[in-house]
């Protein structure tokens, strides 16, 4: 909470019925794995990557900067 932000955990049995659940608009964040989101935000355009979960930049999205240096950590 050092940012105020409250966050929920929600289990989902895998990323295919998470991600359904966010383009529905019935979850508002994710963080789930590069090859079952890529698609999603690359060609349909319906999900916007934040930033990846790593310490360099992905190939597979050159203009998303890795996690701890977008948040400062």
């Amino acid at each position: 909470m050092m940012a105020g932000v409250n966050l929920v955990h929600v289990p989902y049995r895998g990323n295919a019925p998470a991600l359904t659940d966010l383009i529905a608009g019935q979850i508002e964040v994710l963080l789930p794995s590069l090859g079952s989101s890529i698609e999603y935000v690359r060609a349909a355009g319906k999900l916007r990557a934040l930033a990846v979960t790593g310490e360099t930049r992905s190939d597979a999205l050159r203009t998303c900067r890795p996690w701890p240096r977008r948040c400062r950590l």
